[in-house]
């Protein structure tokens, strides 16, 4: 029987449209009748360098429209195709050869890239939300400031590629490939990958706030002014990496390898560092230096050189740590993270606490006269009564702006100095808040 013609046979509805049976199939009705594959394709699709293209044959307005949403180009060869503000919403490119094909501006929400290959395309500007490109291959690709929220890019190999401005916010990467990367200023934030590598990329400036890169290989990248904020990077390698200006704040790098590594004006507050190896690593913090064993960090360590003398603990993380009976008076714990600590009877007058948090903290028979405890956080610790009453009402009322430069008087005197009882009405403009209940010592002579 004589194969229907082309122009007059319906459209095949196979989910697998260009499968291998059905491709063959089109080139040898196309052959047949004499047809011959164009090597570019008209208006708003074509291909550089007369590669050849094949056409999809179930594919309506492909070479003549840019919504291309009921195509199947699954497996299609499109190498060097212009495909600039295609719609690509849903379409399925599996396995797809888009070797060197622009694709500037597309919009591929939900689309299909799964074990595509994209090398070298250009996907300037374009959305790829909520994508998948499991197994693709984009090295050398320019998708910079394009927006891949919230896609999985599990397996794809992305070395040597141009990210720059690229948002990748809540995307999937386990055991993707950044290697050499340009991703200065690109948006990683909440991002989760496992054993993702980032050996030798540019991250400059970029933000990584709240992501999991889990034994993520970070080795010689460089982390310039980079915001790690909330990032776990635990058991991560990170070997000559560049962190200079870097923002650590409660960044967790347990088991983490920073051999060699330059923190040179890093803000390090509140890291989670325990057993992480900083052996040759240079502008680390006083108290994290203090801590060091060996080249591992240890909260033992740390605890030790606490109680041989007083060493600047600003933004240290100081938790579950023993250190009863230490004398701090007069240290500047701002930031420092005790939750969990073991305070008893510390001597902490004239201390900052500023924003510290000691959440479970154990602070029995502790002297807080005349400590700044603005913003600290004491949710959950056992603490003296007075005290507690004390932090219980500055936490109901807020923090009065004159307490952030001022250290907190014992109750019935006043900021500024001296005694005296403050105004019964803390709405009264200018006025002191009255203070619950004399804040003393718990062994002063004084408390009956």
């Amino acid at each position: 029987m004589q194969p229907p013609h082309p122009l007059n046979a319906p459209y095949p509805r196979q989910p697998h449209i260009l499968g291998k049976g059905v491709r063959w199939s089109w080139v040898r009705y196309s052959r047949l009748l004499g047809w011959m594959f164009v090597g570019a394709l008209l208006a708003t699709t074509g291909c550089s360098g007369g590669a050849t293209l094949e056409i999809p044959p179930n594919c309506p307005g492909f070479g003549t429209s840019t919504d291309l949403r009921r195509c199947t180009l699954r497996q299609a060869v499109l190498p060097g195709a212009n495909l600039r503000g295609a719609d690509l919403r849903g379409v399925d490119l599996q396995g797809a050869n888009l070797t060197g094909a622009d694709l500037t501006g597309v919009v591929a929400e939900r689309a299909n890239f799964s074990r595509a290959n994209l090398t070298g395309a250009k996907l300037n500007r374009a959305n790829l939300s909520h994508a998948l490109l499991i197994g693709a291959t984009l090295d050398h690709a320019d998708a910079s400031e394009a927006l891949i929220y919230r896609a999985d890019l599990s397996g794809a190999s992305l070395k040597g590629a141009v990210l720059q401005r690229t948002n990748f916010l809540e995307s999937v990467a386990h055991r993707t490939l950044f290697i050499g990367a340009n991703l200065q200023m690109a948006n990683l934030s909440g991002m989760e990958g496992r054993q993702a590598d980032f050996s030798g990329a540019d991250m400059g400036r970029t933000f990584l706030v709240n992501a999991h890169f889990t034994q993520g290989l970070f080795n010689s990248t460089n982390l310039m002014q980079a915001n790690l904020g909330q990032a776990a990077l635990d058991a991560a390698t990170m070997h000559g990496v560049n962190l200079s200006g870097a923002h650590l704040f409660e960044t967790r790098l347990n088991h983490a390898s920073l051999v060699s590594a330059r923190l040179n004006q890093a803000q390090i507050v509140r890291p989670q560092v325990w057993d992480a190896e900083f052996r040759g690593a240079s502008g680390l913090p006083k108290w994290l230096m203090a801590g060091l064993h060996d080249g591992r960090f240890s909260p033992t360590r740390l605890a030790a050189a606490i109680r041989l003398g007083l060493i600047e603990l600003g933004g240290a993380d100081l938790r579950q740590m023993n250190l009863g009976g230490v004398n701090l008076k007069g240290a500047d714990l701002s930031f420092s993270d005790l939750s969990g600590a073991k305070l008893n009877g510390v001597d902490l007058r004239e201390s900052t606490l500023l924003l510290a948090r000691l959440r479970g903290a154990i602070l029995k028979g502790v002297n807080l006269e005349q400590a700044n405890l603005a913003g600290a956080d004491f949710t959950g610790a056992e603490l003296e009564t007075h005290y507690r009453k004390a932090w219980e009402y500055w936490a109901s009322v807020g923090t009065p702006s004159w307490v952030e430069s001022e250290a907190i008087q014992p109750w019935g005197a006043t900021p500024g100095g001296g005694t005296g009882s403050p105004p019964a009405s803390p709405g009264e403009p200018g006025a002191t808040p009255p203070l619950p209940a004399p804040l003393q010592p718990a062994n002063d002579a004084t408390t009956p």
